[in-house]
């Protein structure tokens, strides 16, 4: 009888850790791939600062939100960012709270997701998303605009710890930055993002940013849905600048 157990329990054992494995497969030896040039940094800038205005919109801090890390949010400063894509349409500092649990325990193809009034008046920024689906046969999850402030900080920790999170690519899209004094920590690499290109982020692993600059970082960040085109473009790209 114990055996019959324990023959039936191995290949579930198997089974959960090749699982487990899988999940850091993206990136294989890193935690952050260059997937090419997406778009011109300096026009979305451009797009960003003048929707800002016509909206009277600024970026929003941001907050705590349940389920995440406190520790995160107590060590973090001049962490902020613009809601584009959410479970809500909802935008300002209520539109950055939409993610957090919630967004951990979906997959992206059982989320419905709208955009904000933001996202409704760029056209840049639309076309961007459309690209990234086009070309990757994928679909857009969550998406936001982030900054870090000038000497800003943001903790380390690890997003996407949910078995439904293997379905999802967290992506970042660098609109300013600077070489070498702004960069992301990743399982204790230190890695530059260079403006306008798409970067795979494996936020499974532990990751932090630092801003030593006197500028502010700003990245377009959004979770793609795991598709074959896209998984064969990470395994396909190069790891980010190791600094």
């Amino acid at each position: 009888m114990m055996n019959q157990i324990l023959f039936g329990i191995i290949p579930i054992l198997f089974l959960y850790f090749y699982i487990l494995s899988s999940e850091r497969l993206v990136g294989i030896t890193a935690g952050c791939i260059n997937l090419g040039k997406i778009c011109d940094p300096k026009e979305l800038l451009k797009e960003i600062e003048d929707v800002n205005a016509k909206l009277g919109e600024k970026f929003h801090d941001k907050k705590y939100m349940q389920g995440a890390s406190k520790q995160l949010y107590k060590d973090t400063k001049g962490w902020q960012g613009i809601s584009l894509i959410n479970e809500t349409g909802k935008g300002g500092s209520e539109g950055l709270r939409y993610g957090g649990t919630a967004n951990v325990f979906k997959t992206i193809a059982e989320t419905q997701y709208f955009p904000t009034e933001y996202l409704k008046q760029s056209q840049a920024l639309q076309e961007l998303f459309a690209t990234l689906e086009r070309k990757y046969n994928t679909r857009c999850g969550l998406a936001r605009i982030l900054k870090l402030e000038k000497g800003g900080y943001i903790a380390p920790h690890i997003d996407y710890v949910h078995p439904s999170s293997r379905s999802k690519v967290r992506c970042h899209i660098p609109i300013v930055t600077q070489y070498p004094d702004i960069y992301m920590t990743i399982d204790e690499r230190n890695y530059f993002l260079e403006p306008g290109n798409l970067y795979m982020t494996d936020v499974s692993k532990r990751h932090s940013v630092r801003n030593n600059s006197a500028i502010d970082r700003i990245h377009i960040v959004v979770d793609l849905e795991r598709t074959a085109l896209l998984q064969s473009a990470i395994e396909r790209g190069n790891p980010a600048i190791n600094i």
